[in-house]
């Protein structure tokens, strides 16, 4: 592998997943490379939009990003709870309890569930979605793969592992447990299922998930940046 090469967001990897497996660090080259790797993908997606409707939200700001501490917030993607009916997304939390009490669910379903909670500020109130969360992180850990659905205790992946859509979501829904806490393991789901979603390529996106993939690129982005900056690393 060369240092000035990112190599992990190229390639097949819904055939043929990366596998991570004692990946050396390279040092400050490397580091270059994932950021122009990650700045390459961000423009492909805001090109990708360029003329058209935005269709997840009609205030998405998606270049405002704020870092305070070890804290990102995320307050300027998503209104406050306070400007939207109490009772709003009620069925969409009723719907993760529901999953994770009976250990099963479809995938796109759950992660539009979890998006639009979010969406109208009511994420902290979801009480199944860190539960819910870590199943799929379990599958992008271990397999790099988002299955159709998940059996067993939300464990064994069934169906198709290449709807493009279910990374674009995953990674927005990854991105918004930053809201929470500054996490390494969300960190590092996120990163891995970034590279799939920037192997996937902008243009082969739906416009919808091409919005929510720029959510979660620009947020892995901008904790890459804090966390190196914590530890006294530069891009």
């Amino acid at each position: 592998m060369s240092s000035s090469n990112y190599p992990y967001s190229s390639g097949a990897l819904l055939d043929s997943p990366n596998s991570y497996m004692y990946t050396p660090f390279a040092g400050s080259e490397f580091l270059g490379a994932y950021f122009r790797s990650r700045n390459d993908f961000i423009e492909q997606i805001h090109r990708r939009l360029d003329n058209r409707k935005r269709e997840v939200l009609p205030t998405l700001a998606v270049s405002q990003i704020r870092i305070e501490e070890t804290h990102v917030e995320l307050k300027s993607f998503f209104p406050s709870a306070g400007e939207c009916p109490t009772t709003s997304c009620d069925s969409e939390i009723l719907l993760l309890d529901s999953c994770l009490e009976s250990g099963e669910f479809h995938t796109e379903t759950i992660l539009k569930a979890t998006l639009k909670i979010a969406a109208h500020g009511r994420h902290k109130q979801a009480a199944s979605w860190p539960q819910i969360v870590d199943a799929l992180l379990r599958n992008i850990e271990v397999k790099r793969l988002i299955f159709e659905g998940y059996q067993k205790n939300l464990r064994r992946g069934i169906g198709d592992a290449k709807q493009l859509g279910n990374y674009c979501k995953l990674s927005a829904a990854l991105a918004l447990h930053f809201d929470r806490e500054v996490d390494l393991r969300i960190m590092n789901a996120l990163l891995k299922t970034n590279d799939i979603v920037s192997a996937i390529g902008a243009n082969n996106l739906a416009a919808e998930d091409a919005e929510w993939a720029l959510i979660g690129a620009l947020v892995e982005r901008t904790c890459a940046e804090m966390l190196l900056s914590a530890e006294g690393l530069k891009q």
